[in-house]
């Protein structure tokens, strides 16, 4: 869960006359890259781990803003780099009671409690800053709907010559929950996404007297509000995280950088999921790998049987005058049958529940007339099996 991280200095110098004195705005950030249907995920696996060693790559991918129940992300065509990106955990005696990673030179340290993971501090070569005040990276239990805010204050060093203070507001919440379509053919379910934003302010101090005493100061929290509410150069950070129930890291992490609402910088990143189970996800969240890339298109008529399934069988028919799909499915053995249907932006757009059905042959009608075109997911489970299926109205 750890994860990479952006950071971006943006200096500004401004030089008054008489005192000589300039200041120096500089915007840090570190980039760190955020399922279950009401579950809440273990928090004794969550935190990251001494001697963890996790590799992610980056992608080409926007997050989407809209939260809620029942989303689906589909990444299964999104571009992925060749190199891979490799964060090293371990634990240094100066912070005994968290843990490190260390990502491209650069050195993060981690607060852990008992239900709350929080960035304590960041340094590489030219620069330094601990969180008198931490923000959090992951609260638990991770469970839809939950949310937390409030104020940060850190203090540092740059260069060895300037002391800097960085503080402002946060929020995080964990936003939405649903599946997760990834590039290399798994289908995850069970997955939350966890959404934080942070308001940013950095304040640079020169050697003066002065200054020294401001900058030893903590902050209030009257102190910090004042300060985002009068700053021009606030910069925003939105951070997404898409977690498995019982996973150490996210199987996806995205940030945007924005100012006045102007986003300038995103990253996003996919984990190598083929490390440990307990780094990202267990096989009993994988959803029949390689099925979603079948399509049916219902100018076709193409239809679908699964031959080796145990309790049910389905086929998707449809016309492309009345964009409507026809779902038949044979029942083998009573069952719980859930069947979603969810549109390209990822909405569910049509769920029905079978209690228990008795064997034999059903239909159901999806009406999608004043719908988008585009590419939906069809999502069958049973007691024993799972069924994904793209399908593409034109």
């Amino acid at each position: 869960m750890l994860e990479h991280n952006f950071q971006i200095f943006y200096l500004k110098y401004n030089i008054m006359s008489i005192a000589c004195r300039f200041l120096c705005f500089v915007l840090f950030y570190v980039f760190i890259f955020t399922v279950s249907t009401q579950k809440a995920v273990s928090k004794n696996s969550i935190f990251p781990t001494n001697g963890d060693i996790i590799r992610k790559q980056q992608i080409n991918y926007i997050p989407q803003s809209e939260g809620g129940k029942d989303v689906i992300w589909d990444l299964s065509n999104v571009d992925l780099r060749k190199d891979y990106t490799t964060v090293i955990y371990g634990c240094v005696a100066s912070h005994p009671t968290g843990v490190t990673g260390i990502e491209n030179s650069i050195r993060y340290y981690y607060g852990i409690t008992a239900d709350t993971l929080t960035l304590n501090g960041v340094e590489n070569n030219f620069m330094r800053i601990f969180y008198d005040r931490a923000f959090p990276e992951v609260i638990q239990p991770m469970k839809f709907g939950d949310s937390h805010s409030g104020y940060f204050n850190g203090r540092g060093t740059y260069c060895d010559e300037y002391m800097y203070r960085e503080c402002g507001q946060y929020e995080y919440e964990v936003d939405a929950e649903g599946m997760l379509l990834l590039p290399y053919g798994d289908t995850i379910k069970n997955v939350v996404r966890t959404h934080s934003t942070r308001l940013s302010s950095t304040i640079f101090y020169t050697s003066d007297s002065l200054d020294i005493r401001a900058f030893n100061e903590l902050f209030c929290d009257d102190s910090i509000a004042s300060l985002i509410s009068n700053d021009s150069t606030i910069i925003r950070t939105d951070t997404y995280r898409w977690y498995c129930s019982k996973s150490r890291y996210p199987l996806l992490e995205a940030q945007v950088l924005s100012h006045k609402g102007n986003a300038f910088k995103t990253m996003a990143y996919i984990q190598d999921t083929s490390q440990s189970e307990e780094y990202f996800c267990n096989n009993q969240n994988r959803i029949m790998q390689v099925q979603h890339h079948n399509n049916i298109n219902v100018q076709e008529n193409v239809n679908n049987h699964q031959p080796s399934a145990e309790i049910i069988q389905y086929k998707v028919t449809g016309s492309e005058y009345s964009a409507e799909i026809t779902l038949t499915y044979r029942i083998f053995k009573q069952s719980l049958t859930t069947m979603t249907l969810y549109a390209p932006n990822g909405a569910l757009v049509w769920k029905n529940t079978k209690e228990s059905l008795s064997p034999g042959t059903y239909a159901d009608y999806i009406n999608l007339a004043n719908r988008q075109k585009g590419v939906y997911l069809l999502y069958i489970e049973t007691d024993k099996e799972q069924f994904s299926k793209k399908i593409t109205i034109i």
